[in-house]
């Protein structure tokens, strides 16, 4: 579908409704909407202070959600959020623009307003690169008539092979023995002015969406969670650095990496850096969503591809609340044909990445 079908679609609905950016005082308006028509009690209903670090946007004075405000009564029918990585770095000359949640009343079941407000994003929040990761079946249907690039997140595994029992895990038979070697590579905790002194490393390796400003804002300085960042030299200089957290359930823990910068190849021959991560947090096991990255190095890195769903080891994604059991991480993607440069999808992009519950413990 190319953009003269969506205009004629939103052109349809302009009697009918005001499509608009919402405003910075709406935002009880905005949680109000959330927490009857998304999700009852969705932290993004209840924590304003994330609902701001996630979606305002003070260049503009809005929150990055679209409104379909009905002209006759004044109600919202229907919104859709999105993320731009230049929130996170104004500087950020061709940011990604994340989708993230979309929904349009069921009770008012006006068909086609979501694509009348997906042409109101891309007139009005253009940006060089667009996705979205974590599709509901409405999305994923709009998406693919719009002929975008989908698929599903690889995940990337490692068990903690010093662990005889397991609380998250299900259905474990048996892993692979990966040494831990006293005189093997460690990935160093690297804090965040560490890390903006190391740019030299990894600078040349950013996405063009992305930046060091960006990595800050994004995980060292997050108002909730507690990320990490492991750094890693091999003997050739090569540099890799890992964005993760902690997720726990029950006093149990896992290692959910989120994010990568850096060349692939500085994880050639890392099973021991990993193992010994997951030594040192006591955690069952690793976890790494990624699109776009090297398989043959993370297979050379020690970790295991999952390719089941069904039958199997279980290995959780979903901590707040836990649920045990495996899930395919969807994503869809275009960028404008001037834009050649390759990319990778991390846990870390859009909105996959953040609270749905309020816990005091940060690690959670």
């Amino acid at each position: 579908m190319d953009n003269r079908r969506l205009a004629q679609v939103a052109a349809m609905y302009e009697k009918r409704y005001e499509i608009r950016f919402c405003r910075k005082e709406e935002a009880d308006v905005l949680m109000a909407f959330l927490d009857r028509y998304w999700k009852k009690g969705h932290i993004l209903s209840k924590n304003k202070r994330l609902l701001d670090w996630q979606y305002l946007d003070e260049r503009y004075e809005r929150y990055n959600f679209i409104l379909a405000v009905c002209r006759e009564d004044g109600e919202i029918h229907g919104i859709m959020g999105f993320i731009p990585t230049d929130l996170f770095d104004a500087e950020i000359a061709t940011p990604m623009r994340w989708g993230a949640i979309w929904k349009v009343r069921e009770d008012v079941a006006t068909k086609g307003l979501g694509l009348a407000m997906k042409f109101y994003m891309y007139q009005y929040a253009p940006a060089p690169y667009a996705g979205g990761i974590g599709l509901s079946a409405y999305s994923k249907s709009i998406n693919a008539k719009l002929g975008e690039e989908m698929g599903v997140l690889k995940h990337y595994y490692m068990i903690n092979n010093e662990k005889k029992e397991f609380c998250l895990i299900k259905n474990l038979t048996s892993c692979c023995q990966i040494p831990v070697r006293a005189d093997g590579p460690a990935f160093l905790e690297t804090d965040e002015q560490s890390f903006s002194n190391h740019e030299r490393d990894y600078a040349q390796y950013l996405l063009p969406y992305k930046s060091t400003r960006y990595y800050i804002n994004r995980y060292f300085r997050h108002p909730m969670y507690q990320y990490h960042c492991g750094s890693l030299q091999n003997e050739r200089g090569e540099n890799a650095f890992l964005f993760y957290r902690l997720c726990c359930h029950d006093a149990a823990r896992c290692i959910m990496v989120v994010d990568f910068i850096g060349q692939e190849s500085a994880l050639q021959g890392a099973e021991s850096a990993f193992a010994k991560l997951l030594v040192q947090y006591d955690a069952e096991y690793l976890s790494f969503y990624e699109y776009g990255m090297d398989d043959a190095v993370l297979t050379a890195a020690g970790l295991s591809l999952k390719t089941d769903t069904e039958d199997g080891v279980i290995l959780p994604l979903y901590y707040e609340p836990f649920v045990q059991k495996n899930v395919l991480v969807d994503y869809h993607y275009f960028n404008d044909d001037s834009v050649v440069r390759k990319v990778f999808f991390f846990k870390g992009d859009a909105d996959q990445d953040r609270p749905n519950e309020e816990r005091e413990n940060a690690e959670a």
